[in-house]
């Protein structure tokens, strides 16, 4: 799990996801600015000089911001353009090439009455500034995911740091102390796909 963690020059954290191509999860307002909304902008508009690099050390590896959503707090990095940037292209694919990512998971939302939000409730994992897992609580409705009963308190540096279930499968990303964004949720479907990931599980019966 540790293995899948990479630091972000801004002082926060990102994650890989995907198997084929490797992309980096992390919250948005761990990037050093959020690209322009037009789908037209030039590539440099939308890729970042010297913002990834292995925990604890030099941030020099660029990328490409693929998706962001300000309102959820999450985005994905992935690798610059290979025709437009080859080096740095290189640099990302040694950056990840060696690391192994993430599985992300579906959450089992259920109902247990008519009247009554969907939701879940089980035990996960959270990433300390000093390198080491420790166990929460997770309790996550439709629209977020909430991280109570922590064996040890949020630190500056965390956010972008994946939160994982007790089998080390990533839901959602640290944001923030109250509601962070859930993966399955919150990506749009392309990028689902992309990395392999489950849709968000939903039972009208108990989870």
């Amino acid at each position: 799990m540790t293995d899948a963690v990479v630091q972000i020059s801004t002082g926060g954290r990102g994650f890989l996801v995907g198997a084929r191509e490797r992309y980096v999860v992390t919250a948005s307002h761990c990037l050093p600015r959020l690209p322009a909304p037009d789908p037209g902008a030039y590539l440099a508009q939308r890729t970042f000089e010297a913002l990834l690099g292995p925990l604890g050390g030099a941030c020099d590896v660029w990328a490409e911001c693929v998706y962001a959503d300000p309102v959820a707090d999450l985005a994905v990095l992935a690798a610059p353009d290979a025709q437009h940037f080859a080096s740095e292209a290189r640099n990302y694919a040694r950056l990840v090439g060696q690391r192994t990512p993430l599985r992300v998971a579906a959450l089992p939302l259920a109902r247990k009455g008519k009247t009554e939000a969907a939701e879940w409730q089980g035990a996960g994992r959270l990433f300390s500034l000093e390198g080491q897992w420790f166990e929460c609580r997770l309790r996550a409705t439709p629209r977020a995911l909430w991280i109570g009963d922590k064996a040890q308190a949020f630190a500056g540096g965390m956010s972008g740091s994946p939160i994982a279930d007790a089998d080390g499968a990533a839901l959602g990303v640290l944001c923030t102390t109250g509601a962070n964004p859930i993966l399955v949720q919150h990506l749009p479907r392309w990028l689902l796909d992309a990395i392999g990931a489950p849709p968000l599980g939903q039972s009208e019966a108990g989870a």
